[in-house]
């Protein structure tokens, strides 16, 4: 067991340092992600919903300015 033990590389703990602090901003930005995706799921689900009220606004805009264009 200690030749198996003597074959791995061994750390400073400087580099044991880094790899541990790579991993928790690794951790950290896929919390990030996660918050950023729910978000977005949550703002795109009420976009959803006002949708159809703004096309039918725009529809009725553009039908009275044709109304108007055609008066004139």
């Amino acid at each position: 067991m200690n030749e198996e033990k003597s074959d791995k590389p061994k750390l400073t703990y400087e580099e044991v340092q880094q790899i541990i602090d790579d991993q928790l901003s690794s951790i950290e930005t896929a919390e990030k992600i996660k918050k950023i995706q729910e978000t977005e799921c949550l703002s795109a689900s009420s976009v959803k919903r006002s949708l159809p009220e703004k096309k039918q606004r725009n529809r009725f805009r553009s039908y009275l300015r044709k109304l108007f264009k055609r008066g004139s």
